[in-house]
């Protein structure tokens, strides 16, 4: 019962060189078509000639293999069995291999091995053809070899062509060669086109393609479309047509999907364009696949997203997970899996992978593991880094690593990443330099801003600004603020200045803080003013405080209330404080009150030290007391000193030097000389 599907599988649009039925058309020799739908099923009649059946049953065991056949031939497979059996156990071996044939319709394929191999070490070649393609079906690849060689050996060229198709699957291509030729000359087409294949395959480009042309001539389709697409291939393309358009004049499909597609390679579009819109209206998912690409590259948008779709709903692969990489970059993860599913469920491992990652978008890691393994175990290695990743999410670090590792092997940029920064994270420095350094080249600069990250934490400064120097050379404006910030870490100002103007250029807010940054340390107080104000427009609220406290201090006390006041807005509490004391200066004090009470009630320590020192100032030394205290947690150096100065007028010398000794610790100079050593 499995015999057409391995035949698909082992040869796809040439499964004739194994041995079997053709499958239906598909586009080419890359292309594995799908077997035709079963016949719809019909009442059995499965009675037999009771005169023939009584002889049966008297030992005339003749009359048995006559009761199987007629039986055979209605599909009446368990009433068949009976009469089989008996001539079989009687040693009559087309008898074996006939009842063999019936147990393997019955999934019995344990019991009808060994009575395909009795007939077939009696010669009975047919036995010999079918034990190969069972123990091909069950994907026993090697072991096929023995009977198909018997067969083909014996002179049955079927099996000859079997034989080849099983060496061709197990790489053997050289092998292959002489049963392919054996049943060629002896005019089976099939196995000239399946002899093409493996010409191809050993780069025996001429030879194959005469090969494909003997098949092709001989009324094998997979041989005229295996012809003309090597005859593209080798820059061919007129002879390509040559061979092409008798076979599609003469009905053949795969022959006129090739031709379609010569053509549009061509630039004949118009004849292109009929061929492959009847394929696509005739049902073949894959060249509406074609057709979708020929109107995409039109610029006909709406045209190419309706073939997709149709080629998908036909159950292309190809065309499904298109579809499923056009809606997750959308950022619609559940509908994008819903596509990649159709195309994982044909085996593409690449739509596995783009599944779990489109769950993964979809925030459900869950449901992304199973396509993610099976993507992994497809032999993409994307699928492998999803389910590092899906691992590392739930806690299993080990399995995690193991995940990661196997990706980074097979050159996955993602997982030498994710292996690497893992490592870093465990604290095993040591062993994740090296994926960290094969995650991050100018080929993979995406990747380059978080290896230049991992390193720094490992301490590589170096390894940082190169890694940091990469993605911002690819235009990573974060990754150019970050080099900046390295560079300026070593004090090398000038290339410092250099990445955060390139960051700022590339619209990154903290990038032109720090440049500002750079430009007022300078004293180009113009250039920071300009930088400051085009952060702070894009509500970065360090560079409006920045620039509040410039203007502050140059004395523009009026200019530097707007900035201020959008970062206190922003419930930024320094900027609170600062515009507190803008406001103050203008001559508002009741507004820098409230301003300084509502910085200093949200916990910033500079405020509640303001508050402080107009509380002392009014005499009121227990609210004082209370707001430097409030200051001091809130880690301001001064607020710690104005408390111990305050304890000490109060008597509690004692008690104040700690609080010395905390603003010291703060930065508050003044603090260390009274702190002591």
């Amino acid at each position: 019962m499995r015999r057409v599907l391995t035949c698909v599988v082992v040869c796809g649009w040439a499964a004739s060189v194994c041995g079997c039925p053709p499958p239906a058309a598909g586009p080419g020799p890359e292309g594995p078509s799908l077997p035709p739908p079963p016949p719809p099923p019909v009442a059995r009649n499965c009675s037999v000639t009771p005169s023939d059946w009584a002889a049966c049953q008297n030992g005339y065991l003749g009359y048995c293999r006559v009761v199987g056949d007629s039986l055979r031939e209605r599909q009446c497979w368990p009433e068949a069995e009976e009469p089989y059996r008996k001539s079989c156990d009687a040693g009559d071996l087309p008898s074996c291999a006939s009842l063999g044939h019936v147990l393997e319709q019955l999934d019995r394929d344990a019991e009808a091995e060994p009575l395909y191999a009795r007939a077939c070490e009696g010669n009975e070649l047919i036995a010999c053809r079918n034990l190969g393609l069972m123990l091909l079906g069950g994907g026993r690849v090697a072991e096929s070899e023995a009977p198909f060689r018997r067969g083909c050996d014996a002179g049955d060229l079927g099996a000859c062509r079997a034989l080849g198709g099983a060496l061709v699957q197990l790489g053997r291509n050289e092998d292959a060669l002489a049963p392919y030729r054996k049943a060629c000359d002896g005019s089976d087409a099939p196995s000239c086109t399946g002899q093409g294949i493996a010409l191809e395959r050993l780069q025996r480009l001429d030879e194959a393609a005469a090969a494909y042309r003997r098949g092709c001539e001989g009324g094998d389709q997979g041989g005229c479309a295996g012809a003309g697409t090597l005859l593209q291939t080798l820059g061919r393309k007129e002879e390509a047509v040559e061979v092409l358009r008798p076979a599609c004049e003469a009905g053949q499909t795969p022959a006129c999907d090739a031709l379609g597609m010569l053509f549009l390679d061509l630039g004949r579009r118009q004849e292109g364009l009929a061929l492959v819109i009847r394929a696509c209206e005739s049902g073949r998912g894959a060249m509406c696949t074609v057709l979708a690409a020929a109107y995409k590259a039109d610029g006909k948008e709406a045209e190419a997203a309706t073939a997709y779709r149709r080629a998908c709903d036909l159950g292309d692969a190809t065309a499904c997970t298109v579809l499923g990489i056009e809606l997750q970059t959308q950022g619609l993860g559940a509908q994008a899996a819903e596509q990649f599913r159709v195309a994982c469920a044909q085996g593409s491992a690449g739509a596995c992978y783009g599944m779990g990652a489109a769950l993964l978008q979809a925030g459900r890691p869950d449901d992304a593991e199973e396509p993610f393994r099976k993507a992994c175990e497809g032999g993409e290695p994307g699928g492998c880094w999803g389910l590092g990743a899906v691992a590392q999410a739930r806690g299993r670090t080990d399995d995690a690593v193991a995940h990661y590792r196997r990706a980074c092997e097979a050159a996955n940029v993602n997982g030498c990443y994710g292996l690497g920064a893992l490592l870093v994270e465990q604290g095993r420095g040591q062993e994740a330099v090296a994926p960290l350094r094969g995650a991050c080249s100018s080929a993979n600069a995406s990747m380059c801003a978080g290896v230049g990250y991992s390193f720094q934490q490992l301490g590589l400064i170096d390894d940082a600004v190169a890694a940091y120097q990469l993605a911002c050379n690819a235009n990573d404006a974060g990754a150019c603020t970050r080099l900046g910030a390295a560079l300026q870490g070593l004090l090398r100002y000038d290339e410092a200045q250099a990445a955060y103007a390139k960051a700022c250029d590339g619209n990154d807010a903290i990038g032109c803080t720090n440049l500002a940054m750079l430009h007022r340390a300078a004293g180009r107080n113009a250039e920071a003013e300009t930088t400051y104000r085009k952060a702070c427009d894009a509500r970065e609220l360090n560079a409006c405080n920045q620039l509040g406290a410039m203007l502050r201090d140059l004395g523009r006390n009026a200019d530097a209330e707007a900035p201020l006041r959008r970062a206190c807005e922003s419930r930024d509490l320094a900027g609170c404080g600062s515009l507190a004391q803008v406001v103050r200066a203008l001559g508002r004090g009741a507004e820098a009150d409230r301003l300084f009470r509502q910085a200093c009630d949200g916990g910033h320590g500079p405020s509640c030290t303001e508050l402080g020192l107009a509380a002392r100032n009014a005499n009121d030394n227990a609210a004082a007391e209370a707001l430097f205290r409030q200051a001091c947690a809130g880690n301001d150096g001064a607020g710690c000193r104005s408390l111990g100065a305050l304890l000490v007028d109060l008597g509690r010398g004692a008690e104040s030097q700690q609080y010395y000794v905390r603003a010291c610790q703060l930065g508050d100079a003044s603090a260390c000389t009274v702190a002591g050593p």
